[in-house]
């Protein structure tokens, strides 16, 4: 497999993953209703983290650490303070809740793609 179907494979996990638990954590855990932030923000959110980070994380980041360990640690935190900026403003969440949806949906799509791929 090429890194261009890797990246392609492993974007579409990211999106059905993390945008599933997006949706999960913000109407069940934070019970935040439709009228207050409507699901097509929500997705617009999701779409538009993973689209922001996403390709920085592949193709970007491996030019500049070699180490896997280094590399995953700087991505990843990378990955979740702009992904909570994006939630904060895009989403009008606190920064704590948006650090929470951030953390927890990175968590879940890094997992998953281990699992998977």
């Amino acid at each position: 497999m090429t890194v261009y179907t890797l990246f392609f494979l492993n974007l579409i996990i990211t999106l059905l993953g993390e945008i599933s638990l997006l949706f999960f954590l913000t109407r069940k855990y934070f019970k935040i209703k439709i009228k207050t932030i409507p699901s097509s923000r929500l997705l617009f959110a999701g779409i538009l983290t993973s689209f922001s980070t996403l390709p920085y994380l592949w193709f970007v980041l491996p030019t500049i650490i070699s180490s896997y360990s280094l590399y995953t640690l700087t991505g990843e935190t990378f990955v979740i303070i702009t992904e909570t900026i994006i939630y904060h403003f895009v989403l009008r969440l606190s920064l704590k809740k948006s650090f929470t949806l951030s953390f927890l949906c990175n968590l879940f799509s890094f997992l998953l793609g281990k699992i998977i791929l």
